[in-house]
């Protein structure tokens, strides 16, 4: 009998080293993910904060063309502009889909052929609208991407902190340590408070029901332009 219990124990303990040695190896893996689409994040954030200068620097100079265009127009609705004046819609035509992809409306719009005569000014101007139309709903989809993958960048530093911070030996990683690591930037969805010790801690059930890579990668409709 004694034989058996010993024996039955130490199933036991090696049921318990090989679960911890399982679960040592599934926080590892999912460290490695949470670091990699951190990377692929931050890459990302900084694609579209490039693509959002160049958005600004045309917006605004959309907007001193349209106001000086429609100036001109005034008395002169069917008088053809100038040469310089059709380069000049023609470049932000060109930089406009340089940056804006998936806008059929911006399609839709061609460049005027520098040849021959020159259309009248409320063409130029009809257009350089129709643009900014498409600037400004690009604009908000600018913003909203922006949102979306910043805060998915926020979440996935919380888990790689908790994650590390797991490798460390602590188990249960209170919120106020991970804030000590990202500050603001802590999401605090990941923890849950725990009436035993009294504090906020990270969730690692949770993070065990979810397929991490899919859950923390985000498509972005933005394309940086070259």
């Amino acid at each position: 009998m004694a034989q058996e219990i010993r024996e039955g124990r130490g199933q036991t303990q090696t049921e318990k080293q090989r679960a911890a040695e399982e679960l040592k190896k599934r926080r590892s893996s999912q460290l490695r993910t949470a670091q990699t689409a951190a990377t692929t994040l931050s890459g990302q954030l900084a694609s579209i904060d490039k693509v959002a200068l160049k958005y600004e620097a045309l917006s605004d100079h959309l907007k001193g063309f349209y106001d000086e265009v429609d100036k001109l127009t005034k008395g002169k609705s069917l008088i053809p502009v100038t040469d310089l004046t059709v380069v000049r819609i023609n470049e932000v035509i060109g930089d406009a889909k340089n940056i804006v992809s998936g806008d059929a409306y911006l399609d839709r719009v061609k460049e005027f052929v520098p040849a021959g005569d020159n259309p009248v000014y409320p063409d130029v101007l009809m257009t350089a609208r129709v643009v900014s139309d498409c600037l400004q709903r690009f604009g908000e989809r600018l913003k909203h991407d922006r949102s979306v993958i910043s805060g998915k960048l926020n979440e996935t530093w919380t888990i790689q902190i908790a994650l590390e911070l797991y490798g460390q030996g602590t188990n249960s990683p209170r919120k106020e340590l991970v804030e000590r690591h990202l500050g603001d930037k802590t999401f605090y969805g990941w923890f849950h408070f725990d009436a035993v010790t009294g504090a906020h801690q990270f969730d690692f059930e949770g993070l065990d029901e979810r397929n991490l890579e899919s859950y923390l990668s985000v498509h972005s409709t933005i394309i940086e332009t070259k």
